[in-house]
């Protein structure tokens, strides 16, 4: 069976994530952006509401599969924060 995403990927095997999130106005309208870093990569998605609220159904529908979710332990080694919130 294969997954929907590349096993081999140094992300796959564990690490800090940072999601953060925005909303910008736009002549168009509204739109969220949605940042995810890994330590080896940024992608930055810009969603108008309708396809956000499909993404958080569907990572929604996805958390609620799981058996539990991992938090890092106490004391856990973590890349220092700037002013924004951001690994520095």
């Amino acid at each position: 069976m294969t997954t929907p995403y590349d096993e081999g990927h140094p992300a796959v095997g564990g690490g800090p994530a940072w999601l953060t999130t925005n909303v910008k106005n736009t002549p168009g309208g509204d739109v969220l952006i949605l940042t995810l870093r890994v330590p080896n990569g940024t992608l930055t998605a810009v969603l108008a509401k309708h396809d956000a609220e499909t993404w958080v159904k569907q990572f929604t529908d996805t958390v609620a599969t799981m058996s539990s979710i991992v938090i890092a332990p106490a004391g856990a080694q973590l890349p220092p924060m700037n002013a924004n919130g951001h690994p520095r």
